[in-house]
């Protein structure tokens, strides 16, 4: 729980310090995100023996996907957060930076998580099937969904390629985020669902799987919720722009 709030810190951090640095010196920004990704890569896939504090607030929200997905969750709840503040305007302007950020560090997590970690989901799914165990080849067979939405939203967030295509084009592609963003949400629920089950097969129902539980609720709560506003939000700017073209 502490890596997911640690996280949210750090997305936070990151929007407020640098989202008008990162603005005005894209390039400098892509590069720097770049280098990143593949400075997580050359991390030492066994943590185990690292202090559990230390893990969660620098190593923890990097290597287990979380810091990517608070990226993305400022990046979709910009677009319902009040406009009035100070956060949600910087979300605004830097939505692109702020997307190609996340995706570096997506496909980092996924490369490091699904070939350089103990296991290798991504080769076990190709080799042995649903014999890898049905939670794992189901989280890691949404991965791979979540990989082929990613990348031509990746593509098109940058700017360069934004103005080679028409602007109806460009936004049909980007609502791919709406079927990733819930996609992703049932890929960390069927991770967490997982250890849930093995607590109730094991009947140690104890602080862990209070944990689990609470987990599991807190990514259907907010998915839910998001869903709710966002489209309470489309329905107001749709009756918005019917009010105008009336006017007009």
């Amino acid at each position: 729980m502490f890596i997911y709030i640690f996280a949210l810190i750090w997305a936070y951090l990151i929007i407020k310090i640098l989202g008008k640095y990162m603005h005005k010196n894209q390039k400098v920004t892509y590069i720097i995100s770049l280098l990143f990704s593949i400075a997580i890569l050359l991390l030492p896939y066994d943590l185990e023996n690292v202090n559990p504090l230390f893990f969660s607030i620098l190593l923890g929200p990097f290597t287990t996907g979380a810091i990517p997905m608070a990226i993305f969750f400022f990046v979709m709840w910009g677009r319902i957060l009040p406009k009035r503040w100070s956060v949600t305007k910087i979300i605004m302007q830097n939505r692109a930076e702020l997307s190609i950020l996340g995706c570096f560090l997506s496909f980092s997590h996924n490369i490091f998580m699904g070939f350089i970690h103990e296991g290798s989901p991504f080769i076990e799914f190709f080799t042995k099937g649903i014999d890898m165990g049905t939670g794992f080849y189901i989280a890691t067979f949404i991965t791979l969904i979540l990989d082929i939405l990613l990348i031509p939203l990746f593509i098109t967030s940058f700017q360069t390629v934004r103005r080679k295509m028409k602007a109806k084009t460009w936004k049909n592609i980007q609502r791919l985020a709406y079927p990733f963003w819930i996609l992703l949400h049932f890929h960390v629920l069927t991770i967490w669902g997982m250890g849930f089950l093995w607590h109730v097969n094991e009947q140690d129902l104890g602080i862990e799987f209070a944990h689990q539980v609470f987990m599991m609720l807190f990514y259907i709560i907010t998915l839910c919720l998001y869903i709710g506003l966002r489209l309470q939000k489309y329905s107001f700017d749709k009756d918005k722009r019917l009010a105008k073209s009336t006017i007009v």
